[in-house]
């Protein structure tokens, strides 16, 4: 889009040419896009049909209210184990993150006693002593 004096305009509109055929990439995507999201349907469809099916054999031996409880069981039994798998993911990632966090904060401590330790060598070639010795040493005043 381009801005001109009488207003907004476009340059280039989208184009709706068919293509012959897609670029191979495009297709091994379409493919395993595709492959994951019948596996996913199909086990979704298979397990509403088993709950189903499992309901109105109860609700004709049992009756309705029964069978309703029943559902209401499996349901719950499922949407805990998946708050279930998400609380354990989500711990993982919370866990990988605080290790990391505190790679990064060791690693930051450790610059700064780098940069402490030169301003150290300095102020000691500053005040005539041997950067080299130890720490703590004993002087006398006279």
């Amino acid at each position: 889009m381009v801005r001109k004096e009488s207003g907004w305009h476009t340059l280039k509109g989208p184009t709706m040419r068919q293509l012959d055929n897609l670029p191979r990439d495009a297709w091994i995507k379409l493919l395993m896009d595709g492959m994951t999201r019948e596996v996913e349907r199909t086990q979704i469809k298979s397990r509403s049909f088993g709950a189903w099916y499992v309901e109105q054999n109860l609700s004709k031996k049992h009756g309705e209210e029964v069978a309703h409880l029943v559902a209401q069981a499996f349901k719950a039994k499922d949407r805990l184990e998946s708050e279930i798998k998400f609380a354990e993911e989500r711990a993982r990632t919370v866990r990988q993150e605080s290790l990391e966090e505190q790679k990064r904060r060791e690693e930051q401590r450790r610059r700064e006693e780098e940069r402490l330790t030169d301003a150290q060598r300095d102020l000691a070639t500053l005040l005539g002593v041997d950067p080299n010795a130890p720490r703590y040493m004993h002087i006398e005043c006279s």
